[in-house]
C-alpha cells in the first residue's frame, strides 16, 4: 500500500474538499524557500493547559467546527485559535500566532457551538481549522483550558471484491506519532436509509465491529496510516457505501477530547461552512498588541500576528504607509501563521491624535501578490486599523445620519457617562462654550450637518464627530458590485441612503430576524453566491428582498500534478492498492483516459477515490512502455481554462 500524506487542515488542502471538484484534489507549492528566522521573535515557554474532567471539546476539521460541552450555563467564553509560526517547528514550546478570536454563550445544557448545525459563526473569518492548531477556551471567569488539534482524515471508500476499504491517516500532528488505536474508529455514515444490518452505519473499530481497523505496517514508513476493512458484506452494502459519507473520529482516552474528519461521497455537495457564516481566514493580519493606541503603549514596539495561504512565501507589513517589516515563509501545503515585531522606532511618527493602519501585502513563488482567493489583489485589501484611545470616548448619534422621508429627533449619547456633549447644527466645530445636549431629542426637519464631541469636567474635548441628515425620496437598497461573473473574489458592499437595519444571507434563502447584520464591513465572495438581502427602517417597515448571484472564477489555468509522481516518461509501480490520485491547485473538473487516446470533454471525470489501476487497462500496443497503463489527463476550471495535458505510465 502506498504511503498516504495528508496536508494537516481542515479542508485537506492538497487531497479534497472544497478546492476540488469531481473528486481530484489541490496539489501543496513545492517551491522551496527558507524563512527567515530573525524576522520572528521567539515566544518561548508555551505549556498547554488541559480541560477540566467535566468540560468537553470536539473539533470538526472538515468544517472548522467546534462543540463544547459541561460549561457553566448562560455564561460567555472566548474562543481562540492559535496557530504556530511558520518559520519554527510547530512544538509546544514553539511561538504560536493568534489567528482567529471570537465569543460563545453556553446554552441552559451548557453546550456551545461554532460552524455547526444550531450554533454560531467564527467572528470576521472561519480559522480553517487544522492540525497542530491549539484551541484556547478563555472563560468569563478567567479559567483557560485547551485543545490540540491532531491530524485525522481519510479518502472515500475503495471496493474490493466483497470488502469495503477505508485508507486514512491518524497522528498527533508535526511530530507524525500515530494516535493510539484504540481511541480512533472510522465510520461509514447514510444520509438515508440503512445497510442490511438495519443501521444507517458501519463502525471500524481495532476491536471489531461492521470491520476491521488497523494501522499499515511496517512502522515508520507508513507512519500513522490505517486501513478500516468492512469484509464479506452483500452486493446491496456494496452499493450503499458509495453514497456513504467517511468519517474518523478521534476520542482522547479521558473522554472530553475529541477530533472528527467527515468526507462525504460527493464533496462538492457538502458546504464546508454554515450557510450564513463568514468564508476561510486565508491571508491577513488577525492580531496585534496594540488593539487600541495609548499614551502607555504607542512609543513600546509594535507586533502583529497573521495567517497566509499555502503559496504565500512573503508577508511585507507597512504602518500609515511606510514599510515597517518583512516574513519570509517556506512553501507548505497548508495555511500558516506568521509573527513580526516591529520596533517602536520603525513606526514612525505616530502622534497627531489619529488611528494607526496596518497594511500587508501577500505575494506568492512567483513573485505575484495574492489576496484571499489566490488571485491579484489590491494594496489596500488587508487593512488593519488600530484606533487611539481617548479618555472620554465617543458619542453615539441615534438615529445614524442619511436620507429621511419625515421629520426625525437625534439622540445624543456619550460613552463616559460623567461627560456632556456639546455639539453644532451647521457643521462648524463644536467647542466647550457651544450648546450642551440636555438629554432631550434634538429635533431634525431640514437638511442638517449635526458636528457633536464629549465634554470632560477638566475641560478635554474627544474628537469630533459628524452626521449628516437630508429629506427626500429613499433610494432603493442594493449591493456595490452587483451580482454577474467575476474572474476574482469581491468585496461587496451594501448600500442605502437612509438609517436601517440590513440583514442578509449568502445560501439563497430569504433573510429573516436571524440572519447576519450587515455592519459596514464589506462582504467577500470567494466562490458562486446567492446573496439576499433586506432593510428594516426606523418605523419598522421594510424594504423588498433583494438578490445579487455572483459567480466567481479566477483568471489563471490550473496546475495538474498526480501522485505518485512521476517524471515522465519513467514508470510507476503501485502497491497492493493500485490507486492513481489526480490533483489540481483549484477548483476544476480533471477528464483522463487509460487507453492511450487524448481526453477530450467527454472523457470521464477523475473519480472521488483516484483512478483504480487494473490489468485490462494496460495497453501493449504502446511502442514505448509494454505492460504498462497509460493515463492521460487534462484539468478544466471555471473559467473553461484548460491545465497543460499530463501523462503518466503506471503498472498495475
Amino acid at each position: 500500500m502506498p504511503t498516504i500524506r495528508y496536508a494537516r487542515s481542515a479542508r485537506l488542502l492538497p487531497l479534497m474538499a472544497a478546492l476540488a471538484a469531481l473528486g481530484c484534489a489541490q496539489q501543496p507549492s513545492t517551491v522551496p524557500r527558507a524563512p527567515t528566522p530573525a524576522a520572528n521573535a521567539v515566544r518561548t515557554g508555551y505549556q498547554l493547559r488541559s480541560l477540566a474532567p467535566n468540560h468537553a471539546a470536539s473539533v470538526f476539521l472538515a468544517t472548522s467546527g467546534l462543540e463544547l460541552a459541561g460549561y457553566t450555563t448562560n455564561r460567555t467564553a472566548t474562543i481562540e485559535v492559535l496557530r504556530p509560526d511558520a518559520g519554527v517547528i510547530p512544538l509546544d514550546l514553539a511561538q504560536l500566532v493568534t489567528v482567529a478570536r471570537t465569543v460563545v454563550r453556553f446554552g441552559p445544557d451548557g453546550r456551545a457551538a461554532l460552524n455547526r448545525p444550531g450554533g454560531s459563526c467564527w467572528s470576521t473569518a472561519t480559522p480553517l481549522l487544522q492540525a497542530d492548531d491549539v484551541v484556547r477556551i478563555l472563560a468569563d471567569d478567567g479559567a483557560i483550558e485547551e485543545t490540540r488539534v491532531p491530524n485525522i482524515a481519510c479518502i472515500a471508500p475503495l471496493l474490493e471484491g466483497s470488502a469495503v476499504v477505508v485508507t486514512g491517516n491518524a497522528t498527533n500532528g508535526f511530530l507524525q506519532i500515530p494516535l493510539p488505536l484504540g481511541e480512533l474508529s472510522q465510520e461509514l455514515v447514510l444520509p438515508t436509509g440503512t445497510f442490511s444490518n438495519g443501521s444507517p452505519s458501519l463502525l471500524a473499530t481495532a476491536s471489531g465491529g461492521s470491520g476491521r481497523l488497523d494501522y499499515v505496517m511496517p512502522i515508520p514508513i507508513n507512519v500513522g496510516d490505517f486501513s478500516a476493512t468492512y469484509a464479506g458484506l452483500p452486493p446491496d452494502d456494496l452499493n450503499r457505501a458509495k453514497a456513504a459519507t467517511a468519517r474518523v473520529t478521534w476520542r482522547a482516552a479521558a473522554g472530553n477530547e475529541a477530533a472528527v474528519f467527515e468526507l462525504p461521497a460527493d464533496v462538492n455537495a457538502a458546504p464546508a461552512l454554515q450557510p450564513g457564516c463568514p468564508p476561510d481566514l486565508i491571508n491577513l493580519i488577525t492580531n496585534t498588541d496594540h488593539p487600541v493606541i495609548t499614551p502607555e503603549n504607542e512609543a513600546t514596539a509594535y507586533s502583529f500576528d497573521g495567517v497566509a495561504a499555502p503559496e504565500v512565501v512573503q508577508v511585507d507589513v507597512s504602518v500609515n504607509g511606510g514599510t515597517v517589516g518583512t516574513v519570509l515563509l517556506p512553501p507548505t501545503g497548508r495555511p500558516k501563521g506568521w509573527h513580526l515585531v516591529v520596533p517602536a522606532g520603525q513606526v514612525g511618527p505616530i502622534h497627531g491624535g489619529g488611528p494607526i493602519v496596518a497594511d500587508a501585502t501577500f505575494t506568492s513563488a512567483a513573485g505575484t501578490p495574492v489576496n484571499l482567493g489566490g488571485n491579484p489583489a489590491p494594496f489596500a485589501q488587508f487593512r488593519f486599523k488600530m484606533p487611539r484611545a481617548t479618555s472620554l470616548g465617543g458619542v453615539t448619534a441615534t438615529p445614524a445620519g442619511g436620507v429621511f422621508a419625515q421629520p426625525t429627533n437625534v439622540e445624543l449619547t456619550p460613552s463616559d457617562p460623567t461627560a456632556t456633549v456639546v455639539y453644532t447644527r451647521d457643521g462648524s466645530m463644536p467647542s466647550a462654550s457651544s450648546p450642551s445636549y440636555a438629554g432631550v431629542p434634538l429635533a431634525i426637519d431640514r437638511a442638517t450637518t449635526l458636528s457633536f464631541r464629549a465634554l470632560g469636567a477638566d475641560g478635554s474635548l474627544s474628537p469630533v464627530q459628524t452626521e449628516t441628515y437630508t429629506f427626500g425620496r429613499v433610494a432603493p437598497l442594493r449591493a456595490d458590485p452587483p451580482g454577474g461573473g467575476y474572474v476574482i473574489s469581491q468585496f461587496v458592499n451594501l448600500v442605502l441612503n437612509a438609517p436601517a437595519t440590513i440583514r442578509f444571507t449568502t445560501d439563497g434563502s430569504d433573510p429573516s430576524p436571524a440572519s447576519r447584520i450587515y455592519d459596514d464591513k464589506p462582504i467577500l465572495i470567494t466562490q458562486p453566491t446567492m446573496l439576499r438581502y433586506q432593510a428594516t427602517y426606523l418605523d419598522g417597515t421594510t424594504s423588498p428582498v433583494m438578490h445579487d448571484d455572483y459567480r466567481v472564477v479566477d483568471g489563471s489555468a490550473p496546475v495538474l500534478a498526480a501522485r505518485p509522481f512521476v517524471a515522465a516518461p519513467a514508470i510507476a509501480k503501485l502497491g497492493p492498492v493500485p490507486v492513481v490520485m489526480l490533483f489540481t491547485t483549484e477548483q476544476a473538473r480533471i477528464r483522463y483516459t487509460t487507453d492511450g487516446t487524448e481526453p477530450n470533454d467527454s472523457s470521464p471525470l477523475c473519480p472521488v477515490g483516484g483512478i483504480r489501476v487494473t490489468p485490462a487497462m494496460v495497453n501493449n500496443k504502446n511502442p514505448l512502455k509494454k505492460n504498462a497503463c497509460m493515463i492521460k489527463a487534462f484539468a478544466v476550471d471555471l473559467a473553461g481554462q484548460r491545465s497543460a495535458p499530463l501523462t503518466m505510465y503506471v503498472l498495475p
